[in-house]
């Protein structure tokens, strides 16, 4: 399941590439919105300057070290980064957990769904994954639509599961398996 280089990958309207980092300046402007950093375990707000810096740092590391897959999303129009998809893998399991953002000016455009659309068959067929699972906190309904838009499953709530500044946050789960990713590409083409 270990890549020895980072992926890079195209739909019809983006391009998922390694972050580079040049990236890092625009990845803060996006980063340093509230929206992005209230759905997101990890994000601070107010965002921490030299956080984009590090954040890159550290999931290149993590990629050389077979953890994690992380695509900056890029509009092939212009070339402008717009988010970030991500698989964090769990390789004794065959499994990883998708991870995504979109700078909240491209919300409700499709671009979360088709790269997240592409990761998910890159994840099934390039790494032989067994399972794709999602957790976000049950406030980010968007998120739990596009979950069920992509043929994810509901698994279940874990209530207050985890704590983000003062509050303990309730965390939904959805997954989708192999065998049931492969019965839907044939019967969607």
């Amino acid at each position: 399941m270990k890549l020895t280089q980072e992926p890079r990958l195209q739909t019809e309207r983006l391009i998922l590439r390694p972050f580079h980092p040049s990236d890092a300046p625009r990845l803060a402007e996006i980063l340093s919105q509230k929206e992005i950093a209230n759905n997101n375990l990890l994000f601070p707000y107010p965002y921490e300057q030299g956080f984009a810096e590090r954040w890159i740092r550290r999931n290149k590391e993590k990629f050389k070290n077979g953890e994690r897959v992380d695509f900056a999303i890029v509009l092939k129009d212009g070339h402008r980064l717009v988010g970030s998809v991500c698989l964090n893998l769990v390789p004794q399991h065959h499994n990883a957990e998708l991870g995504i953002w979109i700078d909240t000016a491209y919300h409700g455009k499709g671009i979360a769904q088709e790269a997240c659309r592409a990761v998910i068959a890159f994840g099934f067929r390039s790494l032989a994954l067994n399972k794709i699972f999602a957790m976000m906190f049950r406030h980010n309904q968007a998120v739990q639509r596009l979950m069920q838009r992509l043929g994810m499953r509901y698994e279940g709530c874990r209530r207050q599961h985890l704590k983000k500044g003062d509050s303990f946050m309730d965390i939904v789960d959805y997954g989708i398996l192999k065998e049931e990713y492969e019965n839907q590409t044939a019967s969607n083409p």
